[in-house]
């Protein structure tokens, strides 16, 4: 499979996991969840907002390592271009990880925090979460992390970032896919600490 041909399946990959995830804000503000969860129907929209705004910078780190590929075509023979655009990347990717990660954390614990179940573990819902919490959890972080996971190949296979630090990247991703593991049907594990 040649370069171009990868380019092609990643983009449209990108724009398949940016359909599926577009199918948990209907979980997130479903009925069952809010009446249970929220006083009000105005509170799931800011969390929404935030998950558009995790959406976004993920396409913007994407093109921000297609605008480092054609730069390397010019620029590559200049050894400061190398090391700030190296640099920059990473920290474009880097933060792109942590606000992923951290919505991740925040949508698995919003629900748990809402109705306070450190001080009242008598609570039914505490340990009997409606089944469409966990359904929306996955379809907003596993293709957050598949979009990670695909900007990181499309920079191994186009040698924009190097194998070792494609490497070193990927153990993020990894610690990712096993806190989501953890948090899926957790019941608010690790929320109170």
């Amino acid at each position: 499979m040649n370069t171009h041909t990868k380019d092609i399946f990643v983009f449209i990959a990108l724009l398949g996991l940016v359909v599926v995830w577009v199918f948990h804000i209907p979980y997130t503000i479903s009925p069952n969840v809010i009446k249970v969860f929220f006083d009000s129907y105005e509170k799931p929209y800011k969390f929404i907002l935030l998950d558009v705004y995790c959406l976004l910078y993920s396409v913007a780190c994407f093109m921000v390592f297609l605008g480092k590929r054609y730069l390397d075509s010019k620029w590559q023979l200049y050894r400061l271009y190398r090391i700030c655009a190296t640099l920059i990347v990473n920290g474009v990717f880097i933060f792109a990880w942590g606000v992923v990660f951290g919505l991740s954390i925040a949508f698995h614990c919003r629900y748990y925090w809402a109705i306070d179940c450190v001080h009242d573990l008598e609570e039914p819902t505490c340990s009997n979460f409606p089944i469409e919490i966990d359904i929306a959890y996955l379809l907003q972080c596993v293709p957050m992390l598949s979009m990670l996971v695909l900007i990181l190949y499309f920079a191994f296979y186009n040698k924009i970032l190097s194998r070792s630090n494609c490497l070193w990247l990927s153990w993020l991703l990894f610690f990712m896919l096993i806190s989501i593991m953890v948090c899926f049907g957790g019941n608010g594990v690790g929320c109170y600490d």
